[in-house]
């Protein structure tokens, strides 16, 4: 079992209820499966850029880039097949992997044009848990999600955030925890730590809890 599992279980075991989550960056489902695996009933929405991952997630699965603004045109830097794409994103990963990466264009929508068309029913605001990981855009998705927010008050975030800078031009950790904090939500727990190869930390699993 790996750490983050781990702590979803410790939630659990500390009376967390999850009943309703939208994966956004669901890659091919594991997130998803993972949750299912620690709340057997959880209701489950996958958001993924890259519909290339189709026959790995669910069959209603919402495909769509998501930003702070709908209808942008956008670089969308990405690998083949053959490799592994976690790291595809708008924002060009600064590894090895992505010094020839295939660029595509897409458009953009955010959270809140989704929500017009997708009925996210259940009970976000004592039993919600969103959880984003897009390689760097997580804080342009939370800015096109201010409906959303203030519709549902989603219980839980766990967001994906960077030290320093491991995606080119994106935004660091300290604009999401003062965005998440004026949006009333506090840091709970660090779900996993990823550390560079001077063993210096690099990225971050923030958990946050809705206090207001």
């Amino acid at each position: 079992m790996d750490r983050f599992e781990h702590r979803l279980i410790v939630m659990k075991n500390n009376g967390v209820n999850i009943s309703n989550l939208l994966d956004i960056g669901a890659y091919r489902g594991e997130f998803t499966q993972m949750v299912h695996r620690v709340w057997s009933n959880v209701r489950s929405w996958q958001v993924e850029a890259d519909e290339r991952q189709a026959p790995y997630l669910q069959s209603d699965a919402i495909f769509g880039l998501l930003s702070s603004r709908p209808n942008q045109e956008v670089d969308f830097y990405t690998l083949g097949m053959n490799s592994i794409t976690t790291g595809s994103s708008m924002y060009r990963e600064l590894t090895p992997y992505y010094n020839n990466p295939i660029v595509i264009k897409k458009r953009t929508t955010t959270l809140d044009e989704i929500m017009k068309r997708v009925n996210f029913r259940g009970n976000w605001k004592n039993a919600g848990l969103v959880k984003m990981d897009t390689q760097g855009s997580e804080f342009d998705i939370l800015i096109g999600a201010e409906n959303f927010m203030q519709t549902f008050q989603p219980k839980y975030f766990i967001i994906e955030t960077s030290v320093k800078q491991y995606n080119a031009d994106a935004p660091l950790i300290n604009d999401i925890i003062s965005y998440m904090f004026h949006k009333g939500y506090q840091i709970k727990d660090f779900m996993s730590c990823v550390y560079d190869a001077t063993e210096n930390l690099l990225q971050t699993d923030v958990l946050f809890e809705r206090i207001t």
